[in-house]
């Protein structure tokens, strides 16, 4: 019984390190969309570039990291993939690694 618990204790504290590393090994960002420059947030607007777009009903960020961000956390200044729904909304922002950034 110990022995059982001792495994599945070892197996939660392996998965915790491990998840993060392959979250960010198998992230899909689509082709073909649009790289900005995020120059300002106030939600629910973000700046990109010089045009000022509204951040769509549940929208989501992520981060380099592949994690979700609330609008408050991104760093102005960051280099993003932008995904916009059909109402011309920010629908889904990926915040590029320095990698990504150069493998455009």
């Amino acid at each position: 019984m110990l022995n059982k618990f001792l495994a599945i204790l070892a197996l939660s504290l392996l998965s915790s390190v491990i998840t993060p590393a392959v979250a960010q090994q198998f992230r899909r960002i689509p082709p073909n969309l649009p790289t900005v420059q995020i120059t300002g947030i106030s939600y629910p607007q973000v700046k990109l570039g010089d045009r000022v777009y509204r951040l769509a009903p549940g929208a989501l960020i992520y981060s380099e990291q592949n994690s979700t961000l609330v609008s408050n956390q991104v760093t102005v200044g960051a280099v993003a993939k932008v995904w916009f729904n059909a109402q011309g909304e920010v629908q889904t922002l990926w915040i590029l690694t320095p990698q990504e950034r150069a493998g455009q």
